[in-house]
Parts: C-alpha cells; structure tokens; sequence
C-alpha cells in the first residue's frame, strides 16, 4: 500500500489511509504503483492543470528496491499516461542525485507552509 511505504519513510500526512487514497485518486492526479509479487515497491503521483503544467508531486521507492531501476521505470510511464513535456518536482535528501541522472536541468524551489 502506497500510504505504508511513505510511513516508512518518516513522511508527514500520510497515516490517514482514507486522505491518501482521496488525494491519489484526486482529479488532474495521475497514480502509478509499481509491484513484485503481489506487493506495492513503488509509487508516483503527478499533478497537473490538463496541459501546461506537470508537477512530480510524489515518487517513492521501497528501500529494499532501490537502486533496480524502478524509480526510473516509473517516471517514464507518468511521461507516457500524463503526456507530459517536463516533470517539475521538489526533493530533498538524497533525491537530488537521482534526478541528476534524469534527462532535464536543475532549478531551485521552495515549501512554503502557511504563517
């Protein structure tokens, strides 16, 4: 279950199993799941206003899965079922080594949470 994997990861407002399933099934969302065996190893969500703007709101890989290409796989597929052009995102951690090695450029951003 994709709400599993980011409680895993220490990832805030993800333990309300009923809010994340509305927001991965949200109109202008697109959700992927990746699997093996049966189970959920990887999951991405895309934002978008229907045509200009795409946002790569969320990808997450199973620790024990990572470095397999399944980050990767699931971009391209948001690519395919979004028809995306460019996929804009924000990451922190060690994100920001595994996009390096995506084709596009670096930009800066910002989280901005309310005063």
């Amino acid at each position: 279950m994709v709400a599993s994997l980011c409680e895993a990861e220490g990832w805030d407002f993800w333990e309300d199993v009923d809010a994340v399933q509305r927001a991965l099934s949200a109109p202008g969302v697109a959700t992927l799941v990746a699997l093996e065996a049966g189970q959920v190893v990887g999951a991405a969500q895309v934002l978008s206003d229907g045509g200009i703007n795409w946002i790569l709101a969320m990808l997450i890989v199973a620790a024990h899965h990572r470095g397999r290409g399944v980050g990767k796989r699931l971009i391209a597929e948001a690519f395919v079922r979004t028809g995306a052009r460019r996929l804009d995102l924000l990451t922190e951690d060690d994100g920001p080594q595994f996009y390096r090695s995506l084709p596009g450029r670096e930009m800066s951003g910002f989280r901005l949470y309310p005063p």
